[in-house]
């Protein structure tokens, strides 16, 4: 019971993370937000989190926020709503 438990805080911590992104995103850089850019860039944040653990980790740190950087990554976002990681060497 304990572990439905747990997986239930974690599931429901991951939809309000993923809220925090999202209403902050809207005055994130001059892009021009259509349907399809909002689009590539939700879809482009999930494959991201889905496949960067190190980026995953610090998106549950920081509580969802975009504008996550530090010495050895920032995450970066292209004209037509791309999301990406940027590693510094």
């Amino acid at each position: 019971m304990r572990q439905h438990m747990e997986y239930y805080k974690g599931y429901f911590k991951a939809i309000v993370d993923l809220k925090n992104l999202l209403e902050g995103i809207n005055g994130y850089m001059s892009v021009r937000w259509t349907l399809k850019t909002y689009r590539t860039m939700v879809l482009s944040v999930l494959n991201l989190l889905a496949s960067d653990s190190y980026v995953r980790s610090l998106f549950q740190d920081y509580g969802g926020v975009f504008n996550i950087c530090n010495n050895l990554v920032v995450i970066k976002m292209k004209p037509d709503g791309t999301v990406f990681a940027e590693y510094q060497n």
